[in-house]
């Protein structure tokens, strides 16, 4: 039994490790006014990337014949 403590395997922390640093580079983009968006086919992405990129800031596409159009969509949202 634990208190929510999650031993750290070295595979687990380096995930961590990089995932932090992503999101504070990102963060530090974010305050030079450069906006960021994510786009990945990695089913479990979501779990990380509003970690990353905050809520509204990635898309998960749930089929890859979609990729197109939900890219000329993200677009069109970033350039508006």
């Amino acid at each position: 039994m634990t208190e929510g403590y999650v031993p750290c395997n070295e595979t687990r922390c380096k995930r961590l490790s990089e995932r932090s640093l992503t999101r504070q580079a990102l963060l530090e983009a974010r305050q030079a006014s450069v906006r960021s968006f994510c786009v990945t086919l990695h089913k479990g992405g979501a779990d990380y990337l509003k970690y990353m990129y905050g809520p509204a800031a990635f898309a998960v596409p749930d089929d890859v014949r979609k990729l197109p159009l939900k890219i000329a969509d993200i677009f069109r949202k970033l350039t508006i």
